[in-house]
């Protein structure tokens, strides 16, 4: 019989997508799948018998619409399962409810800056904020114990202004002059703070040398006080007591206040002696009366040796400073 010729094969039409953007565009065809011997020799080629699969013609097409997939998805879409365990929740920040319920943040208020400050123990609040209040305004002001404050102020720069200024100031009141003392607050605690405080320099005006060379030119006519010192006071036998000192003074004359003896150390020589140890302010209802006192003492003091000490005193200039006009 005659042989059959072989008949062409006719072209297999393309296959057309019937997705928008493969309009236009014929789709590939399939490729012949692979023999069984030639994947089990390709498969004896791996590991474990596993092998990449090579993309078909469904996975190619899905990734030719995976653009138009992303177009589709929603502007707005919902956080992803990741964005949900990372987000912290509103109990864990608090201020994420109010950005999200449209109100701002509370503005971040710089803390105040506080300077300690040790002034004169009859010195109350009032008195402390008078003086820092022309330096900056003053937030707060807080009292430890007598003669030590701590002074807020809104900002560092107004507190370091308020410590130049202070910072040794000399001031006085009725029965002297004084020096403030100001330092900024380091962060340690309360006790450490109120520890650390340095302590008031106090100085009557009588115990500076100075004032005793003006007092040379005279007394004023009203004046009734006088600086004592070199009192004899202690428990030696040539010592007395506060108590003996004043029944003494008032052998010389009625006495306006009691005789006050002061604690401070005053003006020291050259050598690092003390030149006004034992001082003491006596006051007396006349003038006349005081006078008498000088000059006894200034009588017993032209007849004693040159190294004997003897009480010696002078007008006070501190009762002409509490008459001077502020």
């Amino acid at each position: 019989p005659s042989r059959r010729q072989p008949q062409p094969q006719q072209p297999r039409p393309a296959a057309v997508s019937s997705h928008p953007e493969d309009a236009g565009s014929p789709r590939p065809s399939s490729a012949p799948a692979a023999s069984a011997s030639g994947s089990q020799a390709q498969q004896d080629r791996h590991p474990n018998g596993l092998h990449a699969p090579t993309p078909g013609l469904a996975a190619k097409a899905a990734a030719r619409r995976l653009p138009l997939a992303r177009r589709a998805r929603p502007a707005f879409a919902g956080p992803s399962s990741a964005e949900a365990v990372t987000r912290p929740s509103a109990a864990e920040n608090p201020s994420q409810n109010l950005v999200a319920a449209g109100r701002p943040r509370p503005a971040v208020r710089e803390t105040g800056v506080t300077v300690s400050l040790a002034v004169p123990e009859s010195w109350d609040e009032q008195d402390v904020q008078e003086i820092c209040h022309q330096y900056s305004s003053v937030a707060r002001v807080e009292l430890l114990t007598a003669g030590k404050f701590q002074v807020t102020f809104a900002s560092s720069a107004m507190a370091k202004a308020a410590v130049r200024g202070l910072q040794n100031l000399d001031s006085r009141d009725g029965t002297g002059f004084f020096q403030l003392q100001a330092s900024l607050l380091d962060a340690a605690g309360p006790e450490a703070r109120a520890d650390s405080l340095p302590e008031t320099r106090f100085v009557y005006v009588d115990q500076l040398t100075s004032v005793q060379s003006q007092l040379i030119s005279g007394p004023a006519g009203s004046d009734t006080e006088l600086f004592l010192w070199n009192l004899p006071l202690g428990d030696s036998p040539s010592g007395y007591s506060e108590k003996e000192l004043q029944e003494w003074l008032e052998e010389f004359g009625p006495l306006a206040s009691p005789l006050q003896l002061l604690s401070c150390r005053g003006a020291v020589s050259q050598d690092g002696d003390e030149l006004y140890r034992n001082c003491g302010y006596i006051r007396f209802k006349e003038h006349d009366v005081a006078r008498k006192v000088l000059e006894v003492l200034k009588q017993k003091a032209s007849t004693r040796d040159s190294g004997d000490v003897g009480i010696s005193g002078s007008w006070s200039f501190s009762e002409r400073l509490n008459t001077w006009p502020e």
